[in-house]
């Protein structure tokens, strides 16, 4: 394996990021009360000379814990690069801070601390190297801040999976769940509690213990947390609880995201003892019937039963005005038990989400209000963690030297947003001049070398050595291309290609020489040619695309004092006309003397690193006090995230302090499902991976019921969306009814008749003679709820009955209307889940 040096000369060793399937993920936001120290640009990325790989117990950082260059961390210590498995094992190894603060250290030795260098419990890290003399220390960046030190090895530690519900002492088989069979991940919600009429936060711990040095955090809000592990206190090793009922047990809970390899990404919120939870041991959730009218919550089992009407029997009321949310998904009422009350009447416990107030015992508004503020936080979150960049670049003979580093460079980055839990996505186009005399984006020689596709995928970059060998023509023959043409004509191409999800969108322009002036020029070969795309023409598509610009000069092999001069007066006027901070400055990576491929690649890494640095400070806004606080202005990075967090979140430090300032009534109640008067509406809460996997299996099922004649694949889809549902795989002779009442505690009735058969009967009866009406109709709703699953996963609402086959698609009707509508609900990404209601999947 070639030495790290010769990668610039395009020796490709690493393996590729797009082979990993990469889905990245960010901290829990509103649990974590960690400042994200603000990122500095420009002195993230030098590489002290001191730093050599196989020289790991001499690596001593500065006192502003300065990290080296990104080609060491990426090498071993015999100087090869590292592999696709090696990778994967750095990124496993993202530990997580376990004390309730620690120092960040300059040196191996422990001796001295980087300025600003404080650890708290969950912050996390990225081990690069180990020093095994004595005890052990991590050579570690801290994804979040950006710095480098060393630590303590015992200070810091990660988890895998969380724990399966027949993992936990006392629900093994809660809800009908098969202990050899159930894939239900354990799960909570944290509860609010009292003192006297007054509710209170609770409190979180670094370790199984209540003490309040241990104390970390506190709760007050609706959570949904994964648990890890359940330890009664100890202070040398604490044993695990018998029971999770025990008075002194305490579970380790936080939040898990999974990549697309399936890669547990586990945040930690902390040490949580087990009266402050509630278990939620299946997916089912209940809420308000759209047609109910002052449904019931009741405090406890007997008086729903008795259906008592006693204001001292009732929790709460639904209020009178309530309404489904209109523009963001809410959590609903989680189910913890269900008992069967005959026929199709259920009793059902349930936790509730009451009014939030604040927390001095002030002003309370209502949980729905409550609850909208905090998933519209989480989801600008999760928006503020997307980042897709288009690259223009020149691709003229004179650049050919320059794309190297820069897949080397974008190579570097990609692995730095996958540490940091970034979805990054990278476009690249290359450019020449006009093709003819009229100077218009459609006429530009523009090629396409990479599209925007998976997150994290670098790969189709390796195109752009295609160009350096077989150059664009300059059809014109003087040093200006058409740039301004080029942007204008990439942004274009990609206008409809940029995630959704994403809010940071950048375009990077890479070039030696600048625009034409607007006008007609007479070329060296004698033409005539015509300018017509203008800055303003630049700017406004890019306005239009929501794209920040930036741009990177260098001296190609062609040099002209006034062309290379053009290049730095041309981006500055796209910026100009601009009007607003939605850039970041220019960089001139001109050289004197010989050509130093690691140099620019340096360059462009740190301009790089920018728009990392703005999601870094964007998610520190929207987790503190909202535009302009906390935020350094002179930074670029901080100017561009403060024009986010002003133009596109539209969230006020307002908001954002009374969430955080607010409790919540989370508690359990007790209501009574009426089958023949129903108050209440059964809905379903999936984890983002998990609604993909329903999503996927239910249009399989479609598929297979309008297409196939093979019996197999019809079971084995039906049997797939009963699993992507109860995270169950029923056998082939259990009653499909039985089975879904069993798991999910809900009336048999509930469920299509045709269901009450075994898979096995259910696809006899599919390709037995006759029945066709029932067999059209049980297709047409199969496909109609996969098309309903799609607009669900695109963010619109619309009724399920205005879904129509038209001329063989699943279309709306004519007149009917979709919403924009955010279904999934979130703190953080760690924490994401869409909640559907169950007549779309069953």
């Amino acid at each position: 394996m070639k030495s790290i040096l010769n990668r610039t000369q395009h020796c490709r060793v690493f393996g590729r990021l797009d082979r990993r399937g990469m889905k990245w993920t960010t901290a829990l936001l509103l649990w974590v009360a960690i400042s994200i120290t603000q990122a500095q640009a420009g002195n993230r990325l030098e590489s002290p000379s001191s730093f050599q790989p196989a020289d790991i117990e001499s690596w001593r950082v500065d006192h502003k814990g300065t990290c080296p260059d990104l080609d060491i961390l990426n090498i071993k210590k015999d100087g090869d690069a590292l592999t696709q498995e090696d990778f994967d094992r750095i990124r496993s190894s993202q530990l997580q801070i376990l004390r309730p603060r620690i120092y960040l250290s300059r040196d191996p030795q422990l001796l001295e601390s980087v300025d600003d260098g404080e650890l708290k419990f969950g912050e996390r890290v990225v081990v690069y190297r180990t020093v095994y003399k004595g005890d052990e220390r991590h050579f570690v960046k801290v994804t979040d801040k950006g710095i480098c030190g060393w630590i303590l090895a015992k200070t810091a530690g990660g988890v895998g999976e969380p724990l399966p519900l027949t993992e936990i002492p006392g629900y093994e088989e809660a809800m009908g769940t098969d202990r050899e069979r159930s894939r239900l991940t354990a799960k909570a919600v944290i509860m609010s509690t009292r003192d006297g009429e007054r509710m209170l936060k609770v409190p979180v711990f670094s370790r199984p213990n209540d003490g309040e040095r241990w104390k970390v955090r506190e709760v007050g809000y609706f959570a949904i947390v994964e648990l890890y592990d359940f330890r009664l206190p100890s202070d040398d090793k604490p044993p695990r609880c018998d029971n999770i009922s025990e008075e002194n047990c305490f579970l380790l809970v936080g939040g898990t995201s999974r990549s697309e390899k399936g890669v547990a990404l586990p945040e930690y919120l902390g040490w949580v003892r087990s009266r402050d939870l509630a278990l939620w041991p299946s997916a089912l959730s209940l809420y308000y019937h759209k047609d109910s009218r002052e449904a019931r919550i009741y405090t406890n089992e007997k008086s729903a039963k008795r259906r008592s009407d006693a204001p001292g029997d009732i929790l709460a009321y639904q209020e009178s005005w309530h309404g489904e949310p209109k523009e963001q998904n809410i959590p609903r009422f989680p189910v913890v038990d269900g008992e069967s009350r005959g026929g199709g009447d259920y009793v059902y416990r349930i936790v509730f989400a009451g009014e939030a107030c604040e927390e001095a015992g002030g002003r309370c508004r209502s949980g729905k209000q409550a609850l909208q503020d905090i998933g519209a936080l989480g989801r600008q979150v999760y928006r503020s963690e997307g980042i897709d960049i288009l690259f223009v670049i020149d691709g003229t003979r004179s650049m050919g030297r320059y794309y190297p580093p820069i897949i080397d460079a974008i190579e570097n980055i990609a692995q730095e947003g996958f540490r940091q839990n970034l979805r990054m996505r990278f476009a690249v186009v290359v450019y020449g001049d006009y093709r003819g005399g009229s100077g218009t984006p459609d006429n530009v020689e523009l090629k396409t070398v990479a599209d925007f596709s998976k997150v994290g995928e670098t790969n189709p970059l390796e195109r752009l050595l295609r160009i350096r060998d077989k150059p664009i023509g300059d059809a014109h023959g003087d040093f200006p291309e058409a740039p301004f043409g080029a942007i204008v004509a990439g942004l274009q191409r990609v206008e409809q290609k940029w995630a959704p999800d994403s809010l940071l969108r950048l375009v990077v322009w890479i070039g030696d020489h600048g625009n034409r002036e607007l006008g007609s020029h007479t070329t060296p070969t004698g033409g005539q040619l015509e300018e017509y795309v203008s800055t303003g023409d630049v700017s406004n598509t890019l306005k239009r695309n929501n794209a920040a610009f930036t741009a990177v000069q260098v001296t190609g092999d062609r040099q002209s004092d006034f062309a290379n001069s053009d290049f730095v007066h041309d981006a500055q006027a796209i910026i100009d006309s601009m009007g607003t901070d939605q850039h970041l400055p220019l960089r001139q990576a001109k050289m004197e003397g010989e050509f130093n491929a690691n140099e620019f690649r340096r360059v462009v890494e740190a301009k790089l690193q920018e728009i990392i640095d703005t999601s870094t400070m964007l998610r520190e806004g929207i987790s503190t006090a909202g535009p302009g606080s906390a935020l350094d202005l002179r930074l670029p990075a901080a100017r561009l995230a403060n024009y986010y967090l002003q133009n596109d979140l539209k969230l006020s430090a307002e908001t954002i302090h009374r969430v955080a300032g607010e409790v919540q009534q989370i508690t359990t109640g007790v209501v009574y499902y009426d089958a023949d008067d129903p108050d209440f509406a059964f809905w379903l809460a999936l984890r983002s991976q998990e609604f993909n996997e329903l999503e996927q299996s239910v249009g399989n099922l479609c598929q297979a019921l309008e297409s196939t004649d093979f019996y197999d694949q019809i079971k084995d889809a039906m049997a797939s969306v009963l699993e992507a549902a109860t995270f169950e795989r029923p056998k082939d002779d259990e009653n499909i009814a039985e089975f879904l009442k069993k798991r999910f505690s809900i009336p048999k009735p509930r469920f299509s008749e045709l269901l009450d058969r075994s898979l096995a009967e259910f696809v006899t009866w599919w390709f037995a003679e006759g029945n066709t009406e029932e067999k059209r109709d049980f297709a047409t709703q199969v496909c109609r709820k996969d098309k309903m699953l799609d607009y669900v996963r695109r963010g619109e609402r619309v009724a399920l009955e205005d879904i129509a086959l038209k001329a063989g698609r699943w279309r709306l009707k004519r007149g009917a209307k979709k919403k924009e509508f955010a279904w999934d609900w979130s703190i953080s990404s760690g924490i994401r889940y869409y909640f559907v209601p169950l007549e779309y999947l069953l």
